[in-house]
């Protein structure tokens, strides 16, 4: 049964030869519309899904734009948008330490390979020294990184060179290799720290690590001599620091033990002298009042504190002055006449 006529270019229409237009054909052409419609809705239904929903790890924080431009910033957690391409989400680590290597860089079996042309650089002092830092950073505004510099990571690079390059440029030689190292880490930090501020990154700089600070080749030898030298020179200086701790005390302890003694023995002098002085003139005193009396006392107080301390026999059998016999050295006399006659 005919439905319809088929257009048919050939005769001009619908009215010439063409074929009938059937139910059939009509059918085929609802199929497939119907197909092509589903697979456009499943595609958008798709692309709705997957742009519609987002999560943000517990170390991200989530940035959405809208046309493009800042629109918010998200905490951790699962997060809803407006689909693509209306708003657009990105995921930052901003608890992530991001490390970026000046001079060398790590290679996936462990070693190391030397860059030249960020390592060499000149001292104040017109010396060349080879210098492998660290720069470390961590992101503080996200929206700042995202959108304020279009390549954060290469250009704190850049900053980071031209800081430790300014850096290294204002200080000596010895001290950059030597005993400067802690202050010169300080001064690039602060000086990156500057430079990104005046990017408005919304990084905070992290203190500098520096590797290793060497000498060019050809002289590493005799740098490693000065080295060892200022060492030694270092280790020697400590000795006399401690030995000077040790015997400082030692020294202050004797001199205040030596004038404690003086004082001490000055004191008892002075006691010792004012009581004999005190007895003296009691005895004067004594004396002027009655001067025999007092002169025969003072005969016999020492007649008796010289008798006191001597081994002694008093005879007085005979008459005359009495007789002062001294048995202990006549003993001893005797003695040694016996001991020489055997």
């Amino acid at each position: 049964m005919a439905y319809g006529r088929r257009y048919d270019k050939r005769d001009g229409g619908c009215d010439g030869g063409g074929e009938d237009y059937g139910i059939k054909d009509v059918l085929n052409t609802n199929i497939s519309n119907w197909i092509v419609g589903g697979v456009v809705g499943g595609i958008t239904a798709l692309v709705l899904g997957l742009t519609t929903w987002y999560n943000v790890n517990p170390s991200e924080e989530g940035v959405v734009t809208r046309f493009g431009a800042y629109h918010r910033t998200e905490k951790s957690g699962f997060h809803g948008k407006l689909p693509w391409p209306i708003e657009k989400s990105y995921t930052v680590p901003v608890s992530k330490v991001h490390r970026i290597e000046l001079g060398f860089r790590t290679l996936k079996d462990g070693k190391y390979e030397d860059v030249p042309t960020e390592s060499q650089m000149l001292t104040g002092d017109e010396n060349i020294v080879r210098l492998d830092t660290v720069a470390q950073y961590q992101i503080v505004d996200t929206a700042k990184y995202l959108f304020n510099v279009r390549d954060p990571e290469g250009t704190i690079k850049d900053a980071s060179e031209a800081a430790i390059r300014q850096v290294v440029g204002d200080s000596s030689f010895d001290a950059t290799v030597t005993t400067g190292k802690l202050a010169i880490q300080d001064a690039i930090q602060s000086r990156l720290q500057d430079i990104v501020d005046t990017y408005d990154m919304g990084v905070k700089i992290l203190p500098m690590q520096l590797q290793d600070v060497l000498p060019p080749e050809p002289v590493v030898s005799a740098f490693q001599d000065v080295v060892n030298a200022i060492e030694w020179k270092h280790q020697r200086i400590s000795e006399a620091e401690g030995y000077q701790k040790d015997i400082i005390p030692k020294a202050r302890g004797q001199a205040q033990k030596t004038l404690n003694d003086a004082d001490a023995y000055y004191s008892m002098e002075v006691g010792r002298v004012k009581g004999e002085v005190a007895q003296f003139l009691g005895a004067l005193k004594e004396y002027t009042a009655a001067p025999e009396s007092t002169e025969t006392r003072l005969r016999i107080e020492m007649q008796e504190s010289v008798y006191s301390k001597a081994e002694k026999v008093i005879d007085g059998t005979e008459g005359g002055p009495l007789k002062f016999l001294d048995l202990k050295t006549k003993v001893s006399h005797d003695a040694g006449k016996q001991e020489g006659a055997k």
